[in-house]
């Protein structure tokens, strides 16, 4: 990074080190040891509001959202928190250990977080969850395996969600139960996981689930 953009509190914009402002604002970095290529609107790159949109903020030093990031992250979505600020795009990826989606601390990878009325890590996201790591929360639940989508009139950690679950980990409830397996697609009238209503086709249920 541009030793010069850390003293004027500007962005570096590419790695050969050119200096760039995102909109009428300046983001400030702080130690960065990586790259920013595009700060989001909504969002905080190095404590400073950005008027853009995060593709990358690397590790080491740099802040996203106030909190110092040790992965990458592509863009902050809608809905959901970025290092305790909410972001106005959707999130790619949140890599662990120090970065915030949702005000929890992420342990893994979340590519996409998940549609209205769900909850990634505490906060109403406006898109999907293909992948929560152990110890992020999907809907109010820790989940401990991944989950690809929530479907309509499904559970997943005690929330309905609005599309559909191809994947529910063991120690992730759907519908008010701790899943054991793995739940592919949930469909519909007279079937049940979890004690709810699916809306989908079910391939594999866990057990004591389904009739």
């Amino acid at each position: 990074m541009d030793e010069r953009a850390v003293v004027r509190g500007t962005m570096v914009a590419t790695g050969s080190g050119v200096d760039d402002a995102v909109g009428a604002e300046r983001v400030t970095i702080i130690c960065c040891t990586g790259e920013v290529t595009t700060a989001a609107s909504g969002s905080e790159v190095g404590g400073e509001a950005a008027t853009g949109e995060v593709t990358t903020a690397t590790a080491a030093g740099s802040e996203v959202g106030g909190e110092a990031a040790t992965g990458v992250v592509t863009t902050a979505a809608a809905g959901s928190e970025v290092g305790g600020e909410a972001a106005t795009e959707v999130g790619t990826t949140a890599t662990a250990a120090g970065s915030e989606v949702g005000g929890e601390v992420a342990t893994g990878e979340v590519t996409t977080a998940t549609a209205s009325g769900s909850d990634a890590g505490g906060e109403v996201a406006t898109g999907e969850v293909t992948t929560a790591a152990s110890g992020l929360e999907v809907d109010g639940e820790v989940a401990t395996g991944e989950v690809t989508t929530a479907a309509s009139g499904l559970e997943v950690g005690n929330e309905a969600a609005t599309g559909e679950v191809t994947t529910a980990a063991a120690g992730l409830e759907v519908g008010n139960e701790a899943a054991t397996g793995e739940v592919t697609t949930a469909t519909a009238a007279d079937w049940e996981v979890g004690n709810e209503a699916a809306t989908g086709e079910v391939t594999t249920a866990p057990p004591l689930t389904g009739k």
